[in-house]
């Protein structure tokens, strides 16, 4: 039986997941493996251990992170003001931290109703 944990850790909200990160992933515990790599250690049906993938997803998270800051600026100040929210949340207190959010960088729409159903989108 396969595990989902690889696709559960990767994939974002809508389901998908970026081939870049898929492939960051294994790029990074490979180069981990690489890091302490003895031939008296090689087992023989395997390349990779658990914690080489385990401890690339930190950084491949990270730099997925980066990434998406980068596409997308006008998404910190709303990082910022979203911050210590729990998950799920009522929309009438996120559509309050959407209009008290102080833009640096304009979002899609300037209307918070909008821009929640911009976020909303799978794209």
């Amino acid at each position: 039986m396969r595990s989902p944990w690889i696709p559960n850790h990767l994939q974002d909200a809508g389901g998908k997941i970026s081939p870049r990160s898929f492939l960051k992933l294994f790029s990074l515990a490979a180069g981990r493996r690489l890091e302490k790599f003895s031939v008296l250690d090689l087992d023989e049906d395997k390349l990779l251990e658990p914690s080489d993938l385990q401890g690339a997803l930190v950084d491949t998270s990270n730099d997925r992170i980066s990434e998406l800051a980068e596409e997308y600026p006008w998404l910190e100040p709303l990082k910022r003001s979203l911050n210590g929210l729990k998950v799920p949340v009522e929309a009438e207190i996120f559509m309050n931290k959407l209009q008290q959010t102080h833009w640096i960088q304009q979002p899609p729409t300037s209307k918070p109703e909008e821009v929640m159903e911009y976020l909303r989108q799978p794209n």
